[in-house]
């Protein structure tokens, strides 16, 4: 409809600037953790945790799949269909 302002200069009116434009979310990074079964995807502290225990070597890749005992529960929800898998739940 001719007249209304567009949704970008609605959201400019709404927020005093505009906000249309899209950004990274901030928060930590995430990684790439290698099993035997595919790739773990884990937060910036889960990854320190490992390493600094030992459960991942040089490459990234983890050394038994027990690995995911020691995510928070962020990396849990975000890696549980593969910890099902390595654990052979049929859900």
């Amino acid at each position: 409809m001719e007249g209304w302002p567009s949704v970008r200069s609605r959201t400019k009116i709404a927020y005093g600037e505009d906000k249309s434009e899209e950004t990274e979310p901030k928060g930590e990074d995430v990684h790439a953790l290698m099993s035997t079964r595919g790739p773990f995807i884990v937060c910036d502290s889960c990854l320190a945790l490992l390493k600094e225990e030992n459960k991942i070597d040089e490459r990234g890749r983890a050394v038994s799949d027990s690995v995911s005992d020691e995510f928070c529960v962020n990396c849990y929800d975000r890696n549980k269909i593969l910890i099902d898998d390595l654990a052979g739940s049929t859900e």
